[in-house]
């Protein structure tokens, strides 16, 4: 026998040692590792062996649903595929539920016991981040930052049955800290508290946890350097951050410069600052390249240029920052992957860099190596430049998205979903009123005026948080109060 255990907190993955309380059988005795599930949260166990079985799962109490079994197929190095079967399970009350998961000739061969926690509730929230791969965070209007989507690898037991948890709904992040603002990169995700101390966590393999060290952590850890900042920008590989001070610092890679300190370097594990001397406003930071807006509306850009996104009107690659072209004074700015965008003064929006399926919003799909007026005469509020898309909100609370839709993050009931370009703003379906949206890898999510977030698009790994992995291609809101 074995049992799986699925508990709310703390978020732990710790081997459970207790024995089972019913449905006994005569298979050997295996444990998996406790994984932290809550209400509205998933997980998928997938059977060791390429085998296939008779029976689908029993369940003891309702505090688990059974969701569905699929075959997925397995690719072994150097040997043939094969299909193995995956139990999908929602989590639905608190409680516990006893699982038969499958049996061989009608007699069960493998058992789970799940407990189930309730959720804390979340209440409302006051920003959301998705950052540059296949997860989101937010917080609360209290401070509370929560996080969903793409966790990494499962877990297996002594006999080789995976579980992977999904977290399809918020999950409070560990450490029970208050922040100001939140920025999902990458693999990593940073926060700033309201006294300007800075913490991350994820990957750091490049130092881009800004800790001192090379170390994944699971759990925010405090940047070091002893800096007071404003704003917190995690990219793909590296952050920067926005002093109180109005200068800017920046850690983790800088293969192509992005930390903007005159150097190249791979790991960099704790804060540098950027050259110049300027006075910064805003800080963004991308895939190989960050920029800055200043105090009178100037943005200035640095790291690599293949696609024109430093804005200079060139494609040359500088490790320091150097003005984008054009005169246009910005009173926002959004880095995205490839490409970046600006609000002027007025509403209007401009954006630069690659342009792969129209994310410049320009009409076109040509890239730009200076600022060019997204297309449609609207005013926005505020705007997002994501990885292959744009979104923005005009100042009558509005969401418009443009650029690619193959998964449905256009937010447009009518969009098809396709490879092919949607190089001019489209109106999110739904007629919700967003205070902001934020643009992810393949999905958006937005925070409406009644501080509720509404997310659409991809959903593969819970990624919208609706409690899910269906993809929707028109906003459905986050699971909780």
């Amino acid at each position: 026998m074995k049992r799986l255990v699925l508990a709310l907190l703390p978020l732990a993955a710790a081997a459970c040692t207790d024995q089972p309380t019913a449905m006994t059988t005569e298979a050997p005795t295996r444990y998996l590792q406790t994984l932290s599930l809550s209400v509205g949260h998933r997980a998928d166990i997938t059977p060791a062996g390429q085998a296939e079985y008779d029976s689908m799962p029993a369940m003891s109490s309702p505090a688990v649903e059974f969701l569905g079994m699929d075959r997925v197929t397995v690719y072994t190095p150097g040997g043939p595929a094969g299909q193995v079967q995956v139990y999908h399970f929602v989590a639905t009350a608190t409680g516990e539920t006893v699982v038969t998961l499958r049996s061989a000739e009608g007699k069960p061969v493998v058992q789970d016991t799940i407990n189930v926690q309730a959720t804390v509730p979340h209440g409302a929230f006051a920003q959301v981040s998705t950052g540059f791969f296949l997860n989101t965070c937010a917080l609360t209007t209290r401070g509370v930052g929560h996080c969903w989507g793409f966790t990494g690898t499962g877990f297996a037991d002594s006999g080789g049955d995976q579980a992977k948890p999904i977290y399809s709904a918020p999950t409070p992040v560990a450490g029970g800290l208050s922040f100001a603002a939140i920025s999902v990169g990458g693999f990593h995700t940073c926060g700033v508290t309201g006294d300007g101390a800075a913490y991350c966590w994820g990957d750091n393999f490049n130092g881009q946890l800004g800790d001192g060290s090379a170390g994944a952590s699971a759990a925010p850890v405090p940047v070091i350097g002893g800096l007071s900042f404003r704003a917190l920008s995690a990219g793909v590989y590296h952050t920067c951050g926005l002093t109180t001070a109005g200068t800017i610092y920046c850690w983790g890679n800088n293969h192509a410069g992005q930390l903007g300190n005159g150097a190249l370097s791979y790991t960099n594990s704790s804060p540098m600052l950027v050259s110049g001397g300027l006075s910064f406003v805003a800080v963004g930071a991308g895939h190989e390249y960050s920029c800055g807006l200043t105090t009178n509306g100037a943005a200035y850009c640095w790291g690599d240029n293949d696609y024109g996104e430093l804005g200079t009107g060139d494609s040359a690659t500088s490790a320091v920052p150097v003005p984008v072209t054009g005169g246009v004074s910005f009173a926002a700015l959004s880095v995205g992957y490839f490409h970046a965008c600006g609000l002027t003064h007025d509403g209007a929006a401009y954006c630069w860099g690659g342009n792969f399926t129209g994310e410049l919003g320009n009409g076109t799909t040509g890239e730009s190596t200076r600022p060019v007026p997204v297309t449609g005469g609207l005013t926005f509020a505020s705007i997002s430049a994501g990885q292959w898309a744009t979104c923005g909100v005009t100042t009558d609370g509005t969401a418009y998205c443009w650029g690619y839709n193959g998964y449905g993050q256009l937010g447009n009931a009518a969009a098809q979903f396709t490879l092919d370009p949607n190089p001019r703003p489209l109106p999110v379906s739904g007629g919700l009123t967003f205070a902001t949206v934020s643009t992810g890898y393949l999905h958006t999510c937005g925070v409406t005026t009644l501080d509720a977030v509404y997310c659409w698009g991809d959903n593969s790994e819970g990624e919208l948080g609706d409690g899910s992995t269906t993809i929707h291609p028109t906003p459905v809101r986050v699971f909780g109060p």
